[in-house]
């Protein structure tokens, strides 16, 4: 049985850390494969399909704050939307650029966008509050963005929710503690309708969807080791408990009995 490279739990331990600047980052390679895996997953693209069942037909020229390497970006535009994506990441938009050359993507910050006042018919984010330290300034710079009557729709996970199917819960609970804690805001999902209310969106509602990955191959990199680094980096878990958790879920795979989850939540509003 492979045994877990306690140098690769070092680097995932930086995952939190770093996907509020990528390009900052030690190894910006990894974090944009770690991106590709999560748009790849069934689970995560079930959670974009239902962002876009929310967020509807909506009217004008749309952003997408946060798209990483541009997956939503080039399906809502395959949808019939006019949709630039917007990141900080110099890294991602460039590959993102590569990837769907027929979709716009620029270089921009969610707390100071690249747009006049109220030029923005409708605004997306996803993923992208758990990773900002002050998600209530991001929204005030939608506001500013979005016209009158513009759309916003919201998508993050409440990683307080984080479940693993182990007998190792004395590893699994001190690593999803850590994770929802090593995250800028792990439990932003939970928080979208105070946050929409204060920057004075209406017509707020919620929905929430299940994340549930069934494999070894995306349970463990996507949040099963990301959780467990970062409680080792706190101090929380000790290495050896980590490389015990993998042994039992790489057994846990072959009965297929894999399973982690966490709940995102889905919210829309308007701009009064």
């Amino acid at each position: 049985m492979r045994a877990l490279d306690l140098r690769t739990v070092r680097c995932m331990s930086l995952t939190a850390r770093h996907f509020s600047d990528v390009d900052k980052a030690p190894s910006p390679g990894a974090y944009e494969a770690y991106l590709e895996l999560a748009e790849r997953s069934a689970p995560v693209t079930a959670l974009r399909a239902h962002i876009a069942q929310r967020l509807g037909r909506p009217t004008g020229h749309g952003v997408d704050v946060g798209c990483g390497t541009g997956h939503a970006v080039a399906e809502l535009r395959a949808a019939g939307l006019a949709v630039v994506g917007v990141d900080r990441s110099n890294s991602l938009v460039r590959t993102a650029r590569t990837r769907f050359a027929g979709s716009s993507y620029l270089v921009g910050d969610a707390m100071a966008l690249p747009f006049p006042d109220g030029r923005v018919g409708w605004y997306r984010a996803e993923r992208l509050l758990i990773h900002l330290p002050d998600a209530a300034r991001a929204l005030e710079e939608a506001r500013r963005v979005l016209r009158p009557g513009g759309r916003i729709a919201l998508a993050d996970p409440d990683f307080a929710t984080l479940a693993i199917a182990s007998g190792h819960t004395a590893t699994t609970g001190p690593a999803a503690e850590a994770f929802a804690e090593a995250l800028a805001d792990g439990r932003a999902g939970a928080r979208h309708d105070a946050l929409l209310g204060r920057a004075g969106f209406t017509d707020r509602v919620t929905s929430t969807v299940p994340l549930v990955f069934t494999t070894f191959a995306e349970a463990w990199p996507l949040l099963v080791e990301p959780a467990c680094a970062a409680a080792v980096a706190a101090g929380a878990l000790d290495p050896e408990r980590v490389r015990a958790l993998r042994e039992e879920q790489e057994s846990r795979e072959g009965k297929g009995l894999v399973e982690a989850s966490c709940l995102a939540h889905v919210t829309t509003a308007t701009r009064a």
